[in-house]
Parts: structure tokens; sequence; C-alpha cells
């Protein structure tokens, strides 16, 4: 068997190419680079030069404009971490004059004892009158004396602040109940 080898298709197009142009026209030339056109420099608003980079020539003048009324790069992030540096002194004073005017709590409260085992809420409420009132029965037995309280408010968690206090001898207000 013979084998032909038989030219690509790339190869088949260059020559038909080169047959249909005309003898005396020449090939093309082939683009020759714009040589590397010198950095230009324009001085921005702190006085240093910056240089403007490539940009499209309808562009130029806009882009001039704005590099001249800005300060460089360098300047912008000198500037920045000056903010900075003033915002965080800031946020420290204000701390330092939060933590002088309200000093800590000297002593901590003590923690209220819980009531003794069986001790009883009974709350109601009255419509009417648009109070609820409850006792506080706490039974009598160990070291505990027996004893009932009773009173009266407009909300339930203040009946029952009020019955715990009276139960514990407390002030009708204040600490250490009190919010």
């Amino acid at each position: 068997m013979n084998e032909v080898k038989r030219p690509s298709l790339r190869e088949t197009a260059r020559r038909g190419a080169e047959a249909n142009r005309p003898a005396n026209q020449a090939a093309p030339p082939k683009p020759t680079p714009t040589p590397a056109k010198p950095a230009e420099l324009v001085k921005a608003s702190c006085g240093h030069e910056v240089d403007v980079g490539l940009c499209k020539p309808m562009f130029m003048a806009e882009r001039l404009k704005k590099l001249a009324s800005q300060p460089c790069p360098d300047c912008k992030r000198k500037a920045q971490q000056e903010r900075e540096a003033a915002e965080q002194e800031e946020a420290r004073k204000r701390r330092e004059d939060k933590a002088a005017r309200e000093p800590r709590r000297e002593k901590p409260r003590p923690r209220l004892a819980r009531l003794p085992h069986g001790a009883n809420f009974n709350v109601t409420w009255d419509a009417e009158a648009g109070k609820w009132s409850g006792t506080l029965t706490v039974p009598q037995g160990g070291i505990y004396n027996g004893s009932v309280t009773t009173g009266e408010d407009s909300a339930v968690f203040g009946l029952l602040m009020q019955l715990d206090r009276a139960y514990r001898k407390l002030p009708a207000e204040g600490w250490p109940l009190a919010g």
C-alpha cells in the first residue's frame, strides 16, 4: 500500500492565499509595537510627583486633573495611619474617662438564701380593683418559724418581691432585690 502524505489544511490555505495574491503586492508588513513611552509624571496636591500610568488618550486630561487634585499614594497611606492612630487614642481616653467616672462596686452583693422547703406563694387577680393579692406561707419546722405574709400589687412580680421582702424583713424598696 502506498501511503501518500497529504498537506495539512493550514498549509493548503496558505498556498491558496499566496496564489490569489497579485504578484506585485507584497505581504502586509507586521505591525511594529509602539515604543514604550517614558513615564509621564504629574505633581500631586501634596507636592510629590506621581506616575500617570497607562491611559487612553481620550481620558488623559481627566486623569491628569484627578491626579493633580489628590495627594500621592504614600501621603494618603500616611494620613490614613495618622487618622487611625488618633481614633484609637480618642477611644483609649474615652475608656479611661468612663473608668474614672464609674468606679466599680467595692463589695459584691450578698447572695440571698432560698426560701425554706415547702414555702408557698398563692396569688389571685382582682379584676375590679385591677390588683394582684397574695400570700406567702412558710411552714414551721427545723430552724424556721412558721409565718404567713400578705400583700397587694398591680404586677405579679412586684407582689412576689413585696412578699419576699416582708418575710425577710427587708426594706420595701431598693437593694438587694430591686433591679
